[in-house]
């Protein structure tokens, strides 16, 4: 794979730029037992619409669904996550500290079957 010989077709003032509520989970573990959970998400199709300088990713929003009306039980509150909290995580062996797995739910509608 070269991406300079992908790229070498398009001019960035034609390309298409298409913006979607799209949610990407990777995993990726190496012989040696390093590992990566990695969730990015672009709820709404924008996020936040605050990228970091230097990082090339926005920001989320994913308080998005928490309801502000008092006695809801989805009501915003302390130690409470909102059904769209998206979750990489990795689970690893409490005797060792050895990975065990490398594991993620998407979130929303993911969330209760993950």
């Amino acid at each position: 794979f070269r991406m300079e010989s992908c790229a070498a077709g398009i001019e960035p003032s034609s390309a298409e730029v298409r913006a979607g509520p799209d949610t990407v989970y990777l995993c990726a573990v190496d012989r040696w037992g390093n590992a990566c959970s990695f969730i990015n998400s672009n709820y709404m199709g924008f996020g936040t619409g605050i990228v970091p300088e230097g990082c090339g990713f926005t920001l989320q929003n994913r308080g998005h669904n928490f309801i502000l009306r008092k006695g809801h039980p989805n009501c915003i509150g302390p130690q409470k996550f909102c059904y769209h909290t998206i979750i990489p995580g990795m689970a690893t062996i409490e005797a060792t500290g050895e990975l065990y797995a490398a594991l993620g739910v998407m979130g929303g509608f993911m969330q209760p079957q993950g």
